[in-house]
């Protein structure tokens, strides 16, 4: 399989894995769960599994690999993956893909992978400067300037996900309190949805006694279920979300 290379997306919950040609036409793809618990060396089994499966067993010319975190670009030993466990810190992962799989490995951030290939491949392909932001279980981003990944001496411009914007916020797998990725991500968002929940149950329980103590002039005004009780705070909380939403988003 002459000018095949493999690109590797390390992600907390799973690896996403393709073949392509030296145009960059995708010949075929996999994804397998990451199975982090297990440990660094056991992700990097795995990938190198992954690869191989993907080429057939045949050898390919280069393996590019997108890391969620910050890497030594010369040595392609891990520096810090904050959000998988270990942190990964100074595994030398590209020697152990490279001896496993005997061809080139490179590590890139994921988020400055993404950058390269859309400015090669998709919306970055007509223009000069560019920035891109990724959402997702994280948050980070990539910096194009005159068609140039600019990567900073290490590797982390445009690394926006942990800058500081709530100084008191809660604290982050990163060390610091309030960082973008710790309020603003998707296990974030979700965080702060089920807080909201277990909010609006208590609020619903206290509605619910002050009904039955005092009569039904002191209930809530868009009607309780007759036993909130019933299922917990979660499905209680979701009852009086249904019912608030339908007297007031009608």
């Amino acid at each position: 399989m002459n000018g095949m290379f493999a690109g590797v997306d390390l992600g907390g919950t799973k690896i996403a894995g393709a073949l392509a040609d030296a145009d960059g036409r995708i010949v075929r793809t996999e994804t397998i769960p990451t199975q982090s618990h297990e440990g660094p060396g056991a992700v990097l089994a795995r990938i190198a599994q992954l690869v191989a499966d993907l080429s057939g067993g045949a050898r390919i010319d280069a393996l590019g690999v997108g890391v969620p975190g910050l890497v030594d670009l010369g040595t392609g030993t891990t520096l810090f993956f904050p959000n998988l466990p270990t942190q990964w810190r100074g595994v030398p992962a590209a020697a152990t893909l490279r001896g496993r799989l005997g061809c080139p490995v490179l590590l890139l951030n994921d988020c400055r992978a993404a950058t390269l290939g859309e400015l090669h491949y998709g919306l970055g392909r007509g223009v000069r400067d560019m920035v891109l932001f990724m959402l997702g279980t994280g948050i980070g981003g990539g910096l194009v300037i005159d068609r140039k990944l600019r990567l900073g001496p290490l590797g982390a411009a445009g690394e926006i996900g942990h800058q500081t914007v709530l100084p008191d916020g809660p604290l982050f797998g990163c060390g610091k309190r309030g960082c973008l990725q710790g309020v603003a991500s998707g296990p974030a968002i979700a965080a702060l949805a089920m807080t909201f929940l277990e909010f609006i149950g208590i609020f619903l329980y206290w509605a619910y006694w002050t009904r039955r103590s005092h009569g039904p002039k002191y209930g809530f005004a868009i009607g309780l279920p007759d036993n909130p009780t019933t299922g917990g705070f979660k499905s209680s909380s979701l009852q009086i979300l249904r019912a608030w939403c339908s007297s007031n988003y009608r």
